[in-house]
């Protein structure tokens, strides 16, 4: 059995059949139900309504962010109301209520009928005050009329049987049909989040072991108990069992459904005494509330409150019962005890034991005698938290505490304080002291050390000594976004920094002609050549490579003058597999010196790179042992990184420019626009003495290029000055030169270029009609102008000028540049050195991916293969 789920409900064992719903079709009728409900036909052929299920789907997840620690915009104090008057809270947790002093004495395993007691203390007035411990809602109706008759006609066309096998009659004598259907759960779910708070969810727990962390709801379970309940029929008090999907999805509330109206009630108990005999065992209860429910009202309460359903005078009574799931958000960050070798959980599970075993053999009613003690000593571990405070508890007020736990380092306060108990847990997750611990070690101005553990020549041949460590304090951005997107600060700390011990992920942004790496942990990146070859001299020499080798990076910058270069790209701008293989290889045993089994990879990949390209690429990353990647789209981490979420992002580099919307972070290729446009290639029929020059192009593009004010179809006189004013460029002194003529017709052509992308970007835009006006509006507001070229002397002003007169009075954009400046930590000639700012963009944007705490989860990871 799993240890974990040694407490679910003892449906697990039952004999009887359970219907699927989902699968098979009972003979329902057709009958159309008003004010938008289902018949019972409808939620077995049709399911939910895809409006219904977004509408709970957005409210359940809102409810779910409060506690998973994304951001949402502000929102009123209505959020935490009703959202209809038919609710009604019977039972809050922490609120004092007055209730009877009598004690009723109930024999559960015999007939004999409830004996009620008084008591001393209260017999005046009959009335006591007492601190409620648990909650109950009552909703009055979730269901119609109609769909309430129908549900009950399709069950009883399944057939309810006694359960007798499972349970004393003189305990539980009703009937019973189990029904599987995630659709009706899904449609029971909508009906109910739309009266949740969010206070009905804060801080609750399952009971049991292995409950801490923060659970949030995720939907109803699926298995649905219809119980029929005839004239004499009776259920009495008993706790509910919990439903464990896994070890981070188990249940907490029950939800009971009644199809009918009838003569019978529903009481909720307070437990406060036991006496358990040899056949018999009888519990002192004080009444709490009571339902007199109609027909397709519910209710809905946690597990471990004591209730019955009284004996039926008259009539039939149906009710469906299922569970609300909760899902455990942090489980990655939560201190894990080993509960197994504890001695409740010894006693617990030899308890369940003993009762399947007696359930087994067919004695009934010390199988449930055994059942019960279990159930009741499983609900006691939850209530622990109940127990009287200590002194010190008691009568330090918080802040003194917060300000002992200042004195600790982090890991004493997560394995030594926080475990103590809930009290001390809750106190030492204090936000405010988390987020001063994650600001101290992530914060915006941060003290980074500089240099890899290597040197890197700049001249062939040369050999330079690593030097010592240096730091600097610089501006992070990518910390200060990261902050801004964190909100439980406890949770946060702890799943960044396991992240960094064990899922610290390889940051790659792969370009054209440059790629940008770096760790997740760090707070700056390093730039290398995108550049493969084979040696193909006599006098090359690297050492730990030969003539069999092939270099990538700097290792071929170091020898390019003695290696032959090769493609790496194909016609469609994706790596070469083999290549690209060995690319990633040295870039995490040479580049990163890290290795292959212990870190995820995060890649940048361009907008048309297809599923079929994406799939490929990430069989070449699992093949070298890396055990899970996550591709981002560029664009959507450039917005990220700029904090444009809906924006028009326009790239401007050597290879051409693209234009790309984005909504939400999210790219719409269906306006993208790209234009290649190869500055090399053209630069290169002008000059054809370039054969040795390939490797430093680059670095004097964006000294040659100079954008003039104006177009010559704008203004030729102004454009003819310009170029008369432009000097003549020196691409190799005394040897290869432009002259100012060329230099200025080639810097309008590729301006075109750019240009002429942007309008059609713009223009698609505004007549794409999947937009909303919102969408366009926000997007042509807000312009994020990034890439190599946009750094050119004369772009921004002619690309500001251009854009504005185009769009005219409709919009008033806002630009965003790239940075102008490099940051280096350290400059130190001949050593790789970590940069900061610039074209660092794409990367800071994987950087504030991989440290949000749900990186794990969005990561694909590599399929184990169980065959022996």
């Amino acid at each position: 059995m799993n240890e974990h789920a040694i407490l679910t409900t003892r449906l697990a064992n039952a004999p009887y059949k359970i219907f699927d719903w989902d699968q098979e079709e009972p003979p329902l009728s057709h009958e159309k139900v008003i004010e938008n409900h289902y018949t019972a036909d409808e939620i077995i052929d049709e399911g939910i309504s895809p409006n219904e299920y977004g509408r709970a789907k957005f409210i359940s997840e809102a409810l779910m962010i409060e506690n998973s620690g994304v951001t949402r915009p502000p929102t009123s104090h209505e959020d935490d109301e009703p959202k209809f008057w038919r609710r009604k809270d019977l039972l809050i947790p922490g609120k004092s209520i007055q209730i009877s002093s009598k004690i009723t004495t109930v024999q559960l395993l015999n007939e004999e009928e409830p004996i009620e007691e008084s008591d001393d203390d209260y017999e005046e007035d009959g009335f006591e005050t007492m601190v409620n411990q648990d909650r109950c809602i009552y909703i009055g109706s979730i269901l119609s009329e109609t769909e309430c008759s129908d549900l009950i006609d399709s069950t009883s066309r399944l057939g309810y049987e006694k359960i007798d096998k499972e349970y004393p009659k003189e305990y539980l004598n009703n009937e019973r049909v189990l029904v599987k259907s995630k659709k009706l759960a899904d449609i029971i779910w909508s009906r109910i989040v739309p009266f949740l708070k969010k206070s009905d969810i804060d801080g609750v727990k399952p009971y049991g072991f292995d409950n801490d962390g923060c659970w949030v709801p995720c939907g109803i379970n699926e298995v649905l108990r219809f119980n029929k309940y005839s004239r004499g029929s009776f259920f009495k008090p008993h706790t509910d069992a919990q439903f464990v999907r896994n070890d981070n999805e188990k249940s907490i509330f029950t939800v009971l459904i009644y199809l009918s109206s009838f003569s019978s009630t529903t009481t909720f108990f307070q437990k406060v005494g036991e006496k358990i005999e040899d056949n018999n065992i009888s519990f002192d209860f004080k009444q709490l509330a009571c339902i007199d429910s109609k027909e397709g009202s519910v209710a809905i309460f946690n597990h471990n409150l004591y209730h019955a359903g009284e004996k039926m005078a008259y009539g039939s009574k149906y009710v469906v019962r299922s569970e609300i799931i909760f899902k455990r958000i942090d489980k990655d960050s939560i201190y894990s005890m080993d509960y197994r070798n504890s001695e409740e959980f010894k006693r617990v599970k030899k308890l369940i034991d003993d009762s399947y075993e007696l359930e087994r053999q067919g004695n009934l009613t010390q199988s449930t005698i055994k059942y019960v003690q279990a159930m009741d000593l499983s609900h006691s571990i939850q209530k622990k938290s109940n127990r009287k405070l200590s002194f010190i508890e008691e009568n330090l007020p918080e802040e003194i505490f917060v300000h002992i736990f200042n004195y600790l380092t982090d890991e004493e306060v997560c394995k030594s304080v926080i475990p103590i108990n809930s009290e001390i847990n809750s106190i030492a997750r204090y936000e405010n002291m988390w987020e001063q611990r994650f600001s101290n070690k992530w914060g915006s101005n941060t003290l980074e050390k500089s240099i890899l553990d290597r040197a890197i020549s700049v001249k062939y041949g040369e050999n330079y000594e690593p030097t010592n460590e240096e730091k600097i304090v610089f501006h992070s951005k990518e910390n200060e976004i990261i902050n801004l997107l964190q909100k439980d600060w406890y949770n946060a700390f702890s799943a960044r920094s396991n992240m960094e011990k064990s899922f610290n992920a390889v940051l790659l942004d792969l370009g054209q002609h440059t790629y940008k790496y770096g760790l997740a942990s760090n707070n700056t990146y390093w730039r290398s050549m995108t550049a493969v070859g084979e040696p193909n001299h006599p006098d090359f020499y690297l050492p730990s490579y030969g003539f069999d080798d092939v270099l990538t990076g700097d290792r071929f910058f170091n020898a390019q003058y003695h290696c032959g270069l090769k493609p790496f790209f194909n016609s469609k701008g994706v790596p070469k597999k083999k290549l690209f293989k060995i690319f990633l290889y040295q870039l995490y045993k040479e580049d990163l010196r890290v290795k292959l089994q212990e870190h995820p990879l995060l890649m940048a990949v361009p907008p048309h790179w297809d599923k079929e390209y994406l799939k490929k690429v990430e069989q070449v990353v699992f093949s070298l042992g890396i055990p899970a990647v996550h591709f981002v789209n560029s664009f959507k981490l450039l917005a990220l990184y700029y904090q444009k979420p809906t924006s028009l992002i326009l790239s401007a580099t050597p290879y051409g420019s693209t234009c790309v919307p984005v909504v939400d972070c999210e790219v719409k290729t269906a306006c993208m626009d790209m234009n290649v446009f190869n500055m090399y290639e053209k630069n290169r029929n002008m000059n054809k003495d370039m054969k040795y020059f390939e490797m430093t192009f680059w670095a004097k593009v964006s000294e040659f290029l100079k954008i003039a004010p104006c177009s010559p179809s704008q203004d030729q006189q102004e454009f003819n000055e310009f170029a008369q004013n432009v000097e003549p460029f020196e691409w190799i002194p005394h040897h290869m030169v432009s002259p100012a003529n060329q230099r200025a017709n080639i810097s309008e052509f590729f301006y075109s270029h750019v240009w002429e992308n942007v309008q059609k970007s713009i223009t698609l835009i505004r007549n794409h009609q999947s937009l909303s006006n919102i969408e366009k509006e926000l997007m042509l507001n807000n312009i994020v102008i990034v890439g190599g070229f946009s750094a050119l002397t004369g772009f921004r002003e002619r690309i500001k000028k251009d854009i504005l007169e185009y769009l005219g009075n409709e919009y008033s954009p806002s630009f965003t540049f790239r940075e102008h400046k490099v940051d280096y930590s350290v400059r130190k000639i001949g050593n790789k050195v970590s940069i900061v700012g610039q074209d660092m963009d794409v990367v800071g944007g994987a950087r504030i991916v991989s440290n949000l705490s749900n990186f794990r989860e969005i990561c694909s990871y590599k399929q184990v293969d169980n065959k022996c």
